[in-house]
């Protein structure tokens, strides 16, 4: 069918000119417009996804469902449409349901998550805390973070990590189920030597990007995959120590999130 009439399919028994004003309104609010007579063979995958989203409005659902819905979008038809779905969940009266492995798309859209870990959901939490206070690795990993290591507790606010080969002091207590240990790539910041919480590392790739530069580092640790760190540095604060052979870099113990395995 034409998109026009894969949108007309949900509203059989509307008077004819409502039911027409409803489509045109659909169409403009998704970027459909001038596609009407248009088959699924002739529209690309982001304009498949968008008349998918358009026909599920018009039936006015008490529930949506919504698996991965920005998959087919490039990077500015994504955002415009993650603006439209978070303005639509706004008055949305009903429950809604996202799949996503974006942590965009969840910090955007999302009041509550679940992380799914093994085909199990690991307990329902704010969106907020899974960003800045995760509890598990699995959530850690889904909220971007790309610097974790083993960990064994010391005391009450120290741990050993084995992976970095490195003591560290944290401001939260340590419990006893603490396996892991995490920081954001943001937060490992440079330091002028050895000192507490501090790592000698070497450098071993460094990325340029438009507004930081992330830097891929070697730590004294195991030799594992977990053993280097992905610094995120402002441009000016690598030039600044880019000449050294060893980059000391420091790791706050409020920047470090203490984890379970599960």
């Amino acid at each position: 069918m034409t998109v026009e009439k894969n949108l007309m399919c949900v509203l059989r028994g509307r008077e004819k000119g409502e039911a027409r004003q409803k489509i045109e309104h659909m169409l403009r609010r998704f970027n459909l417009s001038g596609m009407e007579k248009r088959r699924p063979s002739q529209l690309s995958g982001g304009q498949q996804q968008r008349v998918a989203l358009a026909r599920i409005l018009l039936t006015d659902p008490s529930i949506l469902l919504l698996d991965e819905p920005f998959s087919a979008l490039d990077s500015y038809l994504r955002w415009q449409m993650e603006l439209e779905v978070a303005g639509i969940l706004e008055t949305f009266p009903g429950t809604t349901l996202l799949v996503t492995h974006s942590r965009d798309e969840v910090r955007h859209l999302c009041a509550t998550v679940t992380v799914l870990d093994r085909g199990q959901g690991r307990g329902v939490m704010t969106a907020d805390s899974l960003f800045e206070k995760p509890d598990t690795l699995s959530a850690c990993l889904l909220s971007g973070c790309k610097n974790f290591s083993r960990a064994v507790k010391l005391d009450d606010y120290t741990v050993y990590a084995l992976d970095w080969d490195a003591k560290l002091k944290t401001r939260e207590r340590v419990s006893a189920g603490i396996t892991y240990v995490g920081v954001r790539a943001h937060y490992i910041i440079p330091a002028e030597g050895p000192g507490e919480n501090v790592l000698p590392c070497q450098r071993e790739r460094v990325v340029n990007g438009l507004f930081s530069t992330v830097v891929m580092m070697s730590t004294s640790g195991s030799g594992t995959a977990f053993s280097k760190l992905r610094v995120e540095l402002g441009k000016e604060s690598w030039d600044a120590i880019s000449h050294r052979e060893i980059q000391y870099m420091r790791i706050a113990p409020e920047t470090l999130m203490l984890l379970r395995s599960s």
